[in-house]
């Protein structure tokens, strides 16, 4: 199962665009959406997701130097086959 961080449309809620995280990054992205280590249990089981702010999509941008924030999007961090 991978991480991704998931962009969904602010009017429709459809899915826009997933990025993959790379595994070195998990541990900094797991500080950044400050989730404990049963939420990350929760996330790779596939089970559901964590909603992401604006500040920690710029944050998680910055340490894995990938462009994601965009203003006409919500984002959460989930699962991908």
């Amino acid at each position: 199962m991978k991480v991704v961080v998931e962009a969904f449309d602010k009017e429709s809620e459809l899915l826009v665009f997933e990025i993959e995280i790379e595994k070195l990054h998990l541990d900094k992205i797991k500080q950044i959406a400050g989730l404990t280590e049963d939420d990350m249990n929760f996330l790779l089981s596939g089970a559901g997701g964590f909603d992401l702010s604006a500040d920690q999509v710029k944050e998680i941008e910055m340490a894995t130097s990938k462009a994601i924030y965009r203003l006409d999007c919500d984002f959460q961090l989930g699962t991908g086959a």
